[in-house]
């Protein structure tokens, strides 16, 4: 029997695509079975297996391998909250020694998570585990200061497990009330269902983005004047406050034409927001597994938002938000400092946070992430303002409205 030679693997444009990682290192297991005749025995041909050196790690690998210490390190961060727990349900000891004891073990535990992404991004070269990593890092740092400082909800503590998920798992479940106690609340078949159908569209408009960016001619960089398509670079005060002329590595500072790039700028407001919508949805699948109901993280913010404030307040990303809002903006806002202060000193936080994940996707660090959380300060606050003016203004016609029905039906029975 002749058998032709398998061709050399040469990995793809597509095997860069975490979905196709898979059948990537598949079709290249495969190439190495190597069929070529047979001089010897009767079969009638015979099978050369060529011993290479082991292929990258799938996307599924690294992630897992680099999430294992934060994970580990998160879990004693749970314990130790356990073990010093107060007398009362839902609290901490808060007796000096014991409470000095605790921080210093918090403290000794948190340095070092925070630390780690650093560690494992030298070790694993994978922009997904890094920013994965730096992600739960961040998180269990901060639900450690919301456990601490009495901000978060006493149902955490029902259970020993409820505490160990609540900080080792970025994700936040539902807290429901049951025999006179918070504990978490339940997944249902129904939520189950619809966050299953939800992801599978996530990833068909995901995969469809990736490639209209990368083969739809208006989405590509332009070099220069091409007909009819202008280059907005060419235009000297958009130099000045976009200075990209030659395309680079960054997809958001690429030359485009003027509808190509608005285009293009749109699809990839698109693509972050389904990355991070599929990212935290697995953790989501990771509560349900357990038998927890998680909180809902999105809430088509890109689609059916109405305003900054309903954006940021409602829709966007609801895990960060509630996280901030309980331990940041309403602690301050309760001792006095003005919203708008506290609304910036949250808006601060998260763009440090941004910094902080980002920079393990090779971003590299340039505080444009936390001027963009700054700059939505004003318009959350403008928003807030006419809003409240509007209430009131309502509140005013209401109550004028309801005097003058009552005065009009004074006098009605005056003059009968």
């Amino acid at each position: 029997m002749n058998c032709t030679e398998a061709t050399p693997h040469t990995p793809t444009a597509a095997s860069d695509k975490p979905l196709l990682l898979l059948w990537d290192g598949l079709v290249h297991t495969l190439s190495q079975f190597d069929a070529k005749p047979n001089e010897g025995p009767a079969f009638g041909f015979g099978l050369d297996l060529e011993i290479l050196p082991p292929a990258k790690p799938s996307l599924l690998v690294l992630v897992s391998l680099s999430l294992a210490p934060a994970m580990l390190l998160s879990f004693l961060i749970a314990i130790v909250f356990y073990v010093s727990r107060g007398p009362a349900p839902g609290s901490l000891s808060r007796r000096i020694v014991p409470q000095l004891l605790r921080r210093c073990l918090l403290l000794g535990i948190c340095a070092p998570l925070l630390y780690y992404p650093f560690v494992s991004s030298s070790l694993i070269e994978s922009p997904a585990a890094g920013f994965s990593t730096a992600l739960l890092a961040w998180v269990a740092v901060w639900k450690t200061m919301d456990v601490e400082f009495g901000t978060a909800d006493t149902g955490v503590f029902s259970s020993l497990f409820s505490l160990v998920t609540f900080i080792c798992c970025p994700v936040e479940y539902k807290i429901t009330v049951k025999d006179g106690k918070r504990q978490p609340a339940s997944v249902t078949s129904r939520r189950f269902t619809w966050m299953v159908v939800n992801q599978a569209m996530r990833v068909s408009l995901l995969m469809t983005l990736y490639w209209a960016l990368d083969n739809l001619a208006i989405l590509q960089p332009s070099s220069g004047n091409n007909g009819w398509m202008l280059n907005p670079m060419d235009y000297t005060i958009v130099r000045y406050v976009w200075p990209v002329t030659e395309a680079s590595p960054d997809t958001f500072l690429r030359p485009l034409p003027p509808l190509g790039y608005s285009l293009r700028i749109y699809a990839e407001v698109w693509v972050v927001y389904l990355n991070l919508a599929i990212n935290m949805d697995l953790w989501s699948f990771a509560l349900m597994a357990v038998g927890y109901m998680p909180i809902t993280l999105m809430r088509s913010p890109l689609t059916s938002a109405t305003s900054p404030l309903d954006f940021w307040g409602r829709r966007w990303n609801r895990l960060i938000h509630g996280l901030f809002k309980r331990t940041v903006f309403q602690p301050m806002v309760k001792h006095g400092v003005p919203k708008a202060a506290a609304s910036m000193s949250a808006f601060v936080v998260s763009g440090l946070f941004h910094e902080y994940a980002m920079s393990f996707t090779r971003t590299p660090l340039t505080g444009l992430q936390t001027l963009f959380f700054i700059s939505q300060v004003p318009f959350v606050t403008a928003d807030a303002v006419v809003k409240a003016l509007a209430k009131s203004r309502a509140k005013r016609v209401t109550v004028a409205n309801a005097r003058a029905v009552d005065g009009g039906a004074e006098g009605g029975g005056g003059g009968g």
